[in-house]
């Protein structure tokens, strides 16, 4: 993933720079029995430029959220738009500005690498006489040049998801949804997508990306979402979620193996931990800060709604 194609003066992610938000979900909600929900009054946003991180348990309502966002189901109430386009009364504009990466890997087995490529970029109505550079690039961005004539049937898990990658890519989306796009990725390859999506960020394109590693949501997210049966617990920044934590100094007391933690103290700062260490005089500890998982755990096994970040 090494070029990345400059967005032409005419190319969706200029169209759809306005000033609608490249997504907007207000008050949604997906039923699938009598007060049973998926997703539960879902408010959510993404604004230009920005990489949105979602994360929560499995069966927290990420995937159903991707499939209302997408046009995949229709929501039980609530409203769904993409840059002003309602996804159901002006779903064809609606989808126009997406590239979508799905969890479930959906290729013709029977097609090739460069087929894929081929059809999907005619699909998505890119110009014949910019089609053939615009394929090289996204091949080249995506690191596909050896897997050209492959068949789908012959690719690995990660090689598929490497093609889907390169499939959302196609005609330079302004608004891409990628539900769990590093899934058998190894790490060479995961990074290389991390640094592609950073850089179609800072040239104006927004991500929504769903997750369950941690570091690729501190890594890449702008802000982080988290969803916990079927609502949204808390949305904010990094830098909000800690705040909000307080006392972000974490220090563990050890045993005399060093492995096993024996008491747990929280203080404002470093300066702080280290006069109470200086006066309890701990022979084993481990000083560290508040992750992200610290903030995951609190508010999915606390329900902290009502102290959730913003939204």
């Amino acid at each position: 993933m090494n070029s990345l194609v400059e967005i032409r003066a005419d190319s969706p992610a200029k169209e759809a720079a306005v000033s609608a938000k490249p997504l907007l979900c207000e008050g949604l909600s997906y039923a699938y029995g009598k007060n049973a929900f998926a997703n539960d009054n879902i408010r959510l946003s993404i604004g230009p430029g920005e990489i949105l991180g979602l994360l929560g348990p499995n069966g927290a309502g990420k995937t159903t959220l991707v499939r209302l966002i997408t046009g995949q189901l229709r929501p039980s109430a609530g409203h769904i738009s993409v840059f002003g386009f309602d996804m159901f009364r002006q779903q064809r504009k609606a989808k126009k500005s997406m590239g979508i990466i799905p969890q479930d890997v959906g290729l013709f087995n029977p097609l090739t690498v460069r087929q894929h490529v081929s059809f999907f970029a005619a699909l998505k109505g890119i110009p014949r006489a910019d089609r053939d550079a615009h394929m090289a690039s996204v091949v080249r961005e995506c690191g596909l040049e050896p897997l050209l004539a492959k068949k789908a049937s012959e690719l690995s898990f990660g090689q598929k998801r490497k093609l889907l990658v390169a499939l959302a890519f196609l005609g330079n989306p302004p608004l891409l949804i990628l539900d769990e796009p590093t899934v058998g990725l190894d790490p060479v390859t995961r990074r290389e997508l991390w640094n592609a999506l950073k850089r179609r960020r800072d040239m104006g394109y927004s991500v929504l990306i769903t997750t369950h590693y941690l570091d690729e949501a501190e890594q890449l997210s702008d802000r982080i979402a988290i969803i916990d049966k079927g609502k949204i617990t808390a949305c904010g920044s990094l830098g909000e979620f800690f705040s909000k934590m307080g006392k972000t100094v974490v220090l563990k007391t050890l045993d005399g193996s060093g492995r096993n933690t024996m008491e747990e103290f929280h203080f404002d700062s470093h300066e702080e931990a280290h006069a109470f260490l200086s006066a309890k005089r701990y022979a084993n500890y481990h000083l560290s800060r508040v992750t992200l998982e610290d903030v995951y755990l609190r508010y999915v096994d606390n329900q902290a709604a009502k102290a959730g970040v913003r939204e």
